[in-house]
């Protein structure tokens, strides 16, 4: 397993990482988050997938607003595995308010929109003028078969 392990290098794994998304997950009462589709889970980038979803990403609110915090306060653009973790905490984000209830749901409502609100920023920012033009942008789209490393 790769130390600092990245989801998406080729258009191939953003469709993949698109089919963990919108696959069925559970969530532990201990927040650990996990596929239940099998074959699904038995793929090699799904190991990535549940190590950045269980052991990197934000789960409880004071850590997402951390997060959102740090993001608005942040002057440059993400780096493409922070953009991607950002992504995956508001996935997850999103997840919660779905199933919370009341009180609980604006909390995690508020926290999803903050998040939405930072990535949004982040976006307008990359797209942006750049220095070359021939330089593609951190959140670029990705040809297929082609790697950002």
């Amino acid at each position: 397993m790769p130390l600092n392990p990245v989801l998406q290098t080729s258009l191939e794994e953003v469709e993949l990482l698109y089919e963990l998304l919108l696959a069925e997950i559970e969530i532990s009462p201990d927040l650990k988050i996990s596929i239940k589709d099998e074959e699904l889970a038995s793929l090699r980038k799904a190991s990535n997938f549940h190590t950045i979803c269980n052991d990197v990403i934000p789960k409880r609110i004071p850590d997402i607003r951390r997060l959102s915090a740090s993001l608005a306060n942040s002057p440059g653009i993400l780096k493409k595995e922070d953009f991607e973790r950002t992504v995956l905490t508001l996935a997850y984000t999103a997840y919660r308010t779905a199933l919370s209830q009341g009180h609980q749901k604006d909390v995690w409502a508020q926290a999803l929109v903050s998040l939405f609100q930072a990535l949004r920023h982040d976006l307008i920012r990359s797209s942006g003028p750049r220095v070359s033009p021939s330089e593609p942008g951190p959140h670029q789209d990705l040809e297929p078969g082609t790697s950002t490393q």
